[in-house]
């Protein structure tokens, strides 16, 4: 079992991730000690609406590790349970990047371990991906590409046999329908479970993401969706309602 999906930032601000065909969309939130992407709220709860899979990255640079870690945690702190962390570790505006890579990224992901309970994902390339051996149980998320060339989701990636992952990178270039630029495209190896287990705290699933409603006279079930940030169709499926029409007072729905 796999899934496809996307990662996105900041170069694809307003893109439409309710049109853009994904089982899971992960976005940048952050980068060094001070930037956060100014799309990643609007991006989050549009895929989050659009039933998505969801993803959450830092950017490193290689600076103070609590530092970074806490500009992150900080962040996303309404997020944290129910999308999958990730540390990017790449060359890119990074001066540590191939001097103590295994040191810096060991420390960033135990210490968010610690204060989220949440084991992040490391996002690598491949070709440095062998400076990771030590890092512990941290899922690696391995970029490698065989050209650049314009492509859509591919179900057997170049070379993924080669190497183990728990998920891959292998385009830039993939262009999907729905949004007219360029898109990192993906494949998680498992099924929405495994994904769900990753981005749980301690690996459990996080029970206190559930809300609930007491419906009052007067309510319609499309207004509480959108109240909610959700639809009608996932509050019909959630409540087990028959016909989403006939709600009443004093009724309990599940929100979220």
């Amino acid at each position: 079992m796999s899934l496809k999906g996307i990662d996105v930032s900041n170069w694809q601000a307003g893109i439409n991730l309710e049109a853009v065909p994904a089982d899971f969309v992960i976005m940048k939130a952050t980068q060094g000690t001070k930037y956060v992407s100014p799309d990643l709220n609007r991006q989050y709860k549009q895929a989050k609406k659009a039933g998505r899979l969801l993803g959450i990255y830092h950017f490193a640079t290689g600076g103070d590790v609590k530092a970074e870690a806490n500009h992150f945690i900080n962040t996303v702190k309404d997020y944290i349970g129910e999308a999958i962390l990730v540390i990017d570790w790449e060359a890119d505006d990074n001066p540590t990047f191939g001097k103590n890579d295994l040191n810096w990224v060991k420390q960033w992901c135990d210490y968010v371990y610690s204060k989220t309970g949440v084991k992040p994902m490391i996002y690598i390339q491949q070709s440095a991906m062998s400076r990771m051996k030590g890092v512990g149980d941290y899922g690696l998320w391995v970029a490698q590409y065989a050209n650049m060339n314009i492509t859509g989701y591919q179900a057997n990636p170049w070379n993924e046999d080669a190497y183990k992952c728990a998920m891959r990178q292998y385009s830039c270039n993939g262009r999907l329908a729905g949004y007219a630029g360029d898109l990192d495209l993906n494949k998680f190896y498992g099924d929405a479970k495994a994904w769900k287990k990753y981005a749980a705290k301690s690996g459990k699933a996080n029970q206190e993401q559930k809300q609930y409603y007491t419906v009052v006279k007067g309510d319609v079930l499309s207004v509480i969706a959108k109240r909610y940030n959700t639809t009608t169709k996932q509050l019909t499926a959630w409540n087990n309602l028959k016909d989403p029409n006939k709600i009443y007072p004093g009724q309990k729905l599940r929100v979220k």
